[in-house]
């Protein structure tokens, strides 16, 4: 079996590839090719530890993923082979789910942000926010990004994106501090109970999820406002959907995915084994 760290990972990847093999992921999605159960949480005295299983049959790839959710993300991926079930990789969890949700708002962002979007604010300055940069430089001409710092006064007058990337319980600014057009991407938290928008927010704009059954149920923007949902992702990759032209703002609200974490770990792997990364560990 190889074991992959994070500096392995880092090394093997690039995000315009990570935000390719993410829309193959959400487009395996949208047609019925993944097979992703609801991840399984399990609450602590002191964290949240998440499972998340998943098949891709389309590229065929298949890995779960064991994440620990305390006052640092833990965990790791583990990569089996398809055919034979045998453990072929264990790659640093941290890294994979900095990597892959980093390139899933690049997506987002390149599916639904004004082509011409310049700033970009981020309120969170934790481990995602250096990939969530990253995806969104990759995908418009960013000029200007702001991070937001728990505390920290702020303007949102001029923002072309917004990324939110917190554990907040609560709304993180108004709808009226909104710029018309902008675009949010909010991935910050991932249980009923926590919240990074309010509900104007939710309700007035064209909100496309990762997928429909784990945002009804993970997600506390949406529970908590009972807001529409447009659009999973895959159906915009897909092009079964497109965006409404009533609602020029638009959020992308993500719980995390597994399709993702298998997507992504099936390419980090195949990047290692190239480039002669990682260590080779028995288990016989």
């Amino acid at each position: 079996m190889l074991v992959l760290s994070r500096s392995d990972i880092d090394r093997a990847l690039t995000m315009p590839e990570a935000i390719a093999t993410m829309r193959s992921a959400f487009s395996q999605l949208s047609s019925g090719d993944a097979r992703v159960p609801i991840r399984g949480l399990l609450e602590s005295r002191s964290g949240v530890t998440l499972t998340m299983p998943a098949y891709l049959a389309g590229t065929h790839a298949l890995a779960v993923k064991v994440v620990s959710v305390f006052q640092k993300i833990h965990g790791a991926v583990l990569v089996l082979n398809p055919d034979t079930g045998r453990a072929e990789a264990l790659l640093d969890g941290a890294s994979v789910t900095a990597w892959r949700t980093g390139a899933a708002s690049g997506l987002a962002t390149d599916l639904m942000a004004k082509p011409d979007a310049r700033v970009l604010v981020i309120f969170g300055a934790g481990a995602q926010a250096p990939r969530q940069i990253e995806a969104v430089r990759a995908v418009r001409p960013i000029q200007e990004v702001r991070t937001i710092r728990r505390g920290a006064s702020f303007s949102l007058a001029d923002a072309d994106v917004i990324v939110t990337a917190t554990n907040s319980a609560v709304p993180l600014f108004p709808f009226s501090s909104l710029p018309p057009s902008v675009h949010l991407n909010a991935i910050g938290s991932f249980r009923h109970d926590l919240r990074e928008l309010d509900d104007e927010t939710m309700r007035r704009a064209a909100v496309v999820v990762d997928q429909r059954e784990a945002a009804l149920a993970e997600a506390g923007e949406i529970i908590q406002s009972g807001c529409d949902i447009h659009a999973a992702r895959g159906q915009l990759v897909a092009k079964t959907k497109s965006l409404p032209s009533d609602r020029p703002i638009t959020v992308f609200k993500s719980v995390g995915n597994a399709a993702q974490d298998a997507a992504i770990a099936q390419l980090i792997l195949a990047k290692a084994r190239s480039l002669g990364l990682g260590q080779v560990v028995s288990l016989d």
